[in-house]
């Protein structure tokens, strides 16, 4: 399958569920219990060659101004009623949320996107519609927010993350799939849109200036790789462990590239 067919199917529908052993549910009906949320780290850039209103050059996190990143505000996902669009009462979802890391050359920030249910589009299949009430990014004056959107890709859970920073618009994406055309694992790559582009006008299928998902089938991670974390229902955040390597914290890494992969 080549990357034409593979677009077509994702816009279509016509793939099967699934999101590998990271899955959770939506719809969730027992009580999450009321755990506090976790700290990150402290970050205090001072980094003379970063850009204003962020922070593009990872070295500086790594090597240079240390000290720990401010806490994001960190909360316990929680079950939330929605409406059911086109039907009738109402449906309980799973907030969504994640923590990303992007360690790019001439892109460099953690960001945290809270994202809840907003309600069931019952015509066109139940699909859960979601929106951000929060997100935040890593930032020269600390901790700060940032316009962001949040789209789980239908009933077929193929997701994305869009986020503003600097003055660009990028998109969180994947470069991995099953041959059934399933993710099987968080995004795990960025697409930087083109410069007058908004989150309407850039998606994985057209907008975006440079492409940091494309791979071929069967090589190594992408050109500008992410490393995405769902939050836990307790509110804790997993390690940010790369999905393409071994991991002596976790047998079951690397869990990219998917099994029987197509290549983004």
């Amino acid at each position: 399958m080549n990357r034409a067919t593979l677009v077509e199917l994702l816009k279509t529908g016509d793939l099967e569920v699934g999101f590998g052993s990271f899955c959770r549910r939506f719809f969730f009906i027992a009580a999450i219990p009321m755990i506090v949320g976790c700290v990150i780290s402290n970050d205090v850039r001072s980094n003379a060659d970063d850009p204003p209103g962020g922070d593009s050059f990872w070295g500086d996190g790594k090597v240079g101004d240390t000290g720990p990143m401010s806490d994001f505000p960190i909360r316990v996902p929680e079950a939330r009623s929605v409406p059911i669009v086109g039907g009738v009462g109402t449906e309980v979802v799973l907030d969504w949320d994640h923590v990303c890391r992007i360690d790019d050359g001439e892109l460099q920030t953690d960001i945290y996107i809270q994202a809840s249910g907003s309600y069931i589009d019952f015509e066109h299949g139940g699909q859960v519609i979601m929106e951000v009430v929060g997100a935040w990014c890593t930032h020269d004056d600390g901790v700060v927010p940032m316009p962001a959107t949040y789209d789980l890709g239908g009933n077929h859970l193929v997701d994305r993350i869009q986020f503003e920073l600097d003055g660009g618009v990028y998109v969180i994406w994947h470069s991995s799939f099953t041959a059934t055309g399933r993710t099987c694992a968080p995004p795990d790559c960025v697409l930087s849109c083109q410069s007058d582009a908004t989150f309407a006008t850039c998606d994985p299928y057209g907008g975006f200036l440079v492409d940091g998902c494309d791979r071929e089938t069967g090589s190594g991670p992408p050109p500008i790789p992410v490393i995405c974390v769902l939050v836990n229902a307790d509110g804790t955040v997993p390690p940010l462990l790369d999905p393409w390597q071994m991991q002596t914290a976790d047998p079951d890494y690397p869990i990219l590239p998917c099994p029987n992969e197509i290549a983004w």
